[in-house]
């Protein structure tokens, strides 16, 4: 992780981002359908491009964000793709490690979901452009929400997918999953 840059803010909050110009360059190959999709977002994620599609959404009464989900099999290059992206576009990553938003107290999880939607808003605030909030390895809180909800386990689970969804509502910025 250190050679990606990894910084913190000094702030009440310690928000973990990758600089993009601590990102080394890397070649990756994809179909020609993937690579045409990987080149669209690439092109959205420019900063005068962005700022034009912002101001469509927002004059649409849109949310004004750009939300990605990437899926394939491990090792297939998302994350790298990602950093790539953000490298190419001159953004900072903030990314999440699932892990961290999960807790073995109960109502926590929830508050450390919520928490890091209020520290992209921070980091955000800070940037001269929109940075990506980046949700690693998300299918750890994104699957299927579970029918058993006589499971604490299970009602912890679906509370987070709720909260999720309930942030990327009136999330602005760039979210890739």
């Amino acid at each position: 992780v250190e050679e990606l840059g990894v910084t913190l803010l000094k702030q009440k909050s310690k928000i973990n981002t990758i600089k993009p110009d601590a990102i080394p360059n890397k070649s990756l190959f994809y179909e020609v359908d993937e690579r045409e999709q990987i080149g669209k977002v690439q092109h959205m994620m420019e900063s005068t491009m962005y700022h034009d599609l912002m101001g469509r959404l927002k004059d649409k009464g849109l949310p004004q964000n750009l939300s990605i989900l990437l899926f394939g099999a491990p090792g297939t290059g998302k994350t790298e793709t990602v950093l790539q992206l953000a490298k190419a576009s001159g953004r900072e990553i903030m990314k999440v490690d699932i892990s961290q938003s999960k807790s073995m107290w109960f109502g926590e999880s929830e508050k450390l979901v919520k928490k890091i939607f209020k520290d992209y808003e921070q980091l955000s605030a800070l940037s001269s452009m929109a940075p990506i909030l980046l949700f690693n390895e998300a299918d750890a809180i994104l699957a299927t929400r579970k029918n058993n909800t006589s499971s604490n386990v299970a009602q912890t689970e679906n509370a987070i997918q709720n909260i999720l969804l309930e942030e990327l509502e009136n999330f602005k910025g760039i979210f890739i999953a």
